[in-house]
């Protein structure tokens, strides 16, 4: 029995999870503030020092221009997902 996925659907899955995500990375760098949010996401990165290019601050237009960019991007690799899943079922 072969499956498909909808590419569309799968699109749309992908870009919400991701911007519930980056939803919450945003939330959690505000209201932990950097003395918080720096161990922790050096410790995401495998030891990766993001003191330096850490910033207290982001402005409101660059955070939803940040989170468009996550759901087009999103969106895009789920569909070509669901593409390669559905053309290696042929």
């Amino acid at each position: 029995m072969e499956h498909t996925l909808n590419p569309n659907r799968i699109g749309l899955a992908a870009a919400g999870t991701a911007g519930l995500l980056y939803i919450a990375c945003v939330l959690f760098i505000v209201l932990a503030g950097k003395e918080v949010y720096v161990p922790f996401f050096n410790s995401l990165f495998h030891g990766i020092d993001i003191a330096p290019i850490a910033r207290a601050s982001i402005s409101f237009g660059q955070t939803i221009m940040g989170l468009i960019i996550t759901l087009i991007g999103m969106w895009l690799i789920g569909m070509i997902f669901a593409w390669l899943y559905n053309w290696q079922q042929k």
